[in-house]
């Protein structure tokens, strides 16, 4: 179990406020100047991996809005791309800062939080990488002048929203003070429910192209879109096993 955000967390963020007007463009908190002490330098990396979340909390707002908009917003696509390259950034920052603090003298449940810690950022960045990947997918559609039956777009609208809403469920998970062991398993189940839902999108496709009722570029692009979707779920659920295992 790995408790996000406790005390120390908030001694922290007395000793290193927010800077003002931040754009999440590099680490907020972690500061090899400050970071003498090794719970100290793990809270860090806590505070560091909340912007994380907030970030990527944006990125499902933005790749929603470009999926769902009828015609190519290159101010969106421009945003999206903005906030993976800001997380892909940040996600290596503090993969080096981890492997600083697990070089010096840790205990053992240092060097798991350590670990835990970076995995969850890797699991964040995942995530972010497939949310670009949803975008250029889209784009490719614009650019050649293709669409989705309203069938096929409804449910990739409604398995991207409901991605997102777990996410956000598992995001909150993470932010309080006492893991609730009933919490994390009613969000194991949301998962399942969400791997069905992926198996009936699937079979819905094939119907579709069996019945030719696809054309081949368009029925690939919607697999493709499907996929990363669910890499999308595969990774949050991976990031709630990293906070509850």
């Amino acid at each position: 179990m790995l408790p996000f955000l406790g005390h120390l967390a908030r001694l922290v963020t007395w000793l290193i406020p927010s800077k003002e007007g931040h754009d999440n463009t590099e680490l907020k908190y972690i500061s090899t100047t400050v970071a003498t002490n090794t719970e100290v330098a793990l809270n860090m990396v806590e505070l560091e991996m909340k912007s994380m979340f907030e970030l990527l909390e944006k990125l499902f707002k933005t790749t929603e809005q470009y999926l769902r908009s009828p015609t190519d917003q290159q101010s969106l696509i421009n945003e999206i791309y903005h906030q993976e390259e800001v997380s892909d950034r940040i996600n290596r920052q503090i993969k080096d800062f981890c492997c600083n603090i697990v070089e010096a003298e840790v205990t053992n449940e240092q060097s798991y939080k350590t670990y835990a810690l970076n995995r969850a950022s890797n699991e964040i960045e995942s995530i972010a990488d497939s949310c670009k990947a949803i975008a250029k997918l889209r784009k490719s559609l614009f650019e050649n002048n293709l669409d989705f039956s309203k069938s096929a777009w409804d449910e990739i609208h409604n398995y991207f929203s409901s991605t997102n809403n777990f996410f956000s469920k598992v995001s909150k998970q993470t932010n309080e003070a006492q893991i609730n062991e009933l919490k994390a398993d009613e969000l194991k189940e949301i998962a399942k429910v969400l791997d069905s839902k992926a198996d009936l999108i699937r079979d819905n496709h094939l119907l579709r192209m069996r019945d030719g009722k696809c054309e081949p570029l368009p029925a690939m692009t919607f697999n493709d879109i499907a996929f990363e979707m669910k890499e999308v779920k595969n990774h949050t659920y991976n990031l709630l096993k990293t906070i509850n295992p």
